[in-house]
């Protein structure tokens, strides 16, 4: 399971869905959680958007779960017909996770 984090700072989940320059993606291995990578937005200027967002899409694919701080409709209208499930918070990046998890009764360890 890979679970796809806004942050800003490595440390809190801080960032808007569309507004995130990057991704930390951690995955859950074995019940417990691990850092596997940082996903760089593409920063080519964009007119709308509506691009923004999707491209931001594009880098979590293979995610199961989202966690920003905030989600506008018609990105969290996309994630649910991805599959994706999105949570929003403002913790610090290991207890918003295990608290997602928790929320999805999925057992993990930080």
């Amino acid at each position: 399971m890979k679970i796809a984090v806004a942050s800003d700072d490595g440390k809190y989940v801080n960032r808007h869905f569309a507004d995130a320059d990057s991704l930390i993606i951690f995955e859950r291995i074995d019940n417990e959680i691990k850092f596997s990578e940082i996903r760089r937005i593409d920063e080519r200027r964009l007119e709308k958007h509506d691009d923004r967002w999707g491209r931001v899409m594009d880098l979590i694919d293979d995610c199961e779960v989202v966690i920003c701080s905030k989600i506008g409709e018609k990105p969290l209208d996309e994630a649910k017909r991805m599959g994706i499930i999105v949570f929003e918070s403002d913790r610090k990046i290991s207890a918003a996770i295990l608290k997602s998890l928790t929320d999805l009764n999925i057992p993990c360890r930080i």
